[in-house]
């Protein structure tokens, strides 16, 4: 067998596991990424629902001051 097709195979296998090590940290980029935004879209979500219920508490306590305030 020529010399040439043993060098050639052996570029054409280093050349195969780099790209299947490029390819393998593309994708766990791409899900690192996603994850990343899934959370951050779950603590976006949990800071609004706390906005809103520290509005809704400030309401109520408003209203309790005014009921009691006109029962007094």
């Amino acid at each position: 067998m020529p010399l040439w097709v043993t060098i050639a195979v052996a570029l054409v296998g280093f050349v195969g596991v780099l790209s299947a090590q490029f390819i393998a940290a593309w994708r766990e980029d791409r899900r690192w990424r996603r994850d990343q935004e899934r959370e951050d879209k779950k603590w976006q979500r949990e800071r609004d629902k706390e906005i809103d219920n520290r509005g809704y508490e400030g309401r109520q306590n408003a209203y309790a001051q005014v009921i009691a305030a006109v029962e007094a």
